[in-house]
């Protein structure tokens, strides 16, 4: 891809710890031109999910492992897309601990590697950030849907991720959202116990179509929550 348009690069890892996502958009107008997702080996993903527990020793090799990681995958999408003229890279990390009761979050995936293996700046720690403003870590999604969406008729926009979130936000109105509950993060370990961990998400809800939905247990567990 040639292209004239001025690039920042994001990537993401969600809750289900299956890959990293990396995008390009266009800063002029803000347009998505190209995005993959390249996926974790079972190994890594097993870590990933198990890092909570991780002696600090341990940790810190995971955390640097990661980062050496997102940049040899960074380098493949840009040249893959043969992209050009990018200003900033948006890195979250992976997210192994977030515990907004008490005001801590931890992500691990070295950003400096990409801002010295690539000389291009790179933005993280975006929970942290948030936390340091006195908001509690989650959700991110708000200051995206704002970016979009500030300008229309007041919407509830509902994001699926790991963790279901929402934001309301549209003309006259000051955006605000949190989390509401469990989303991937269920469904993803209810997929890996029926399948007897053959699967470790369910694609495209082809396994829940097989199933009818138990309408009367969904609202005793709303009740307990």
């Amino acid at each position: 891809m040639k292209n004239k348009e001025t690039l920042a690069l994001g990537l993401m890892s969600g809750t289900s710890a299956d890959g990293l996502t990396v995008a390009a958009f266009n800063l002029k107008n803000n347009s998505c031109l190209c995005h993959r997702t390249y996926p974790y080996s079972k190994k890594l993903q097993t870590e990933i999910l198990n890092a909570v527990d991780y002696t600090a020793p341990k940790l810190a090799k995971l955390d640097y492992d990661l980062g050496r990681l997102y940049l040899n995958l960074t380098k493949r999408f840009i040249k893959e897309f043969n992209l050009k003229d990018i200003k900033v890279i948006g890195c979250h990390g992976q997210t192994i601990c977030h515990n907004p009761k008490d005001k801590a979050t931890m992500q691990i995936g070295q950003g400096v590697f990409l801002a010295k293996g690539l000389n291009i700046p790179v933005v993280n720690n975006f929970r942290a950030a948030d936390i340091a403003l006195g908001a509690s870590g989650a959700p991110l999604m708000p200051i995206f849907d704002e970016q979009f969406f500030k300008n229309s008729k007041p919407l509830i926009l509902l994001n699926l991720g790991g963790i279901a979130n929402f934001t309301l936000v549209g003309k006259n109105i000051k955006t605000f959202g949190f989390d509401i509950g469990p989303a991937n993060a269920l469904s993803d370990t209810a997929t890996e116990i029926l399948t007897k961990g053959k699967k470790t998400f369910d694609k495209e809800g082809a396994l829940a179509a097989k199933y009818q939905p138990d309408i009367e247990y969904a609202k005793k567990l709303t009740k307990i929550f």
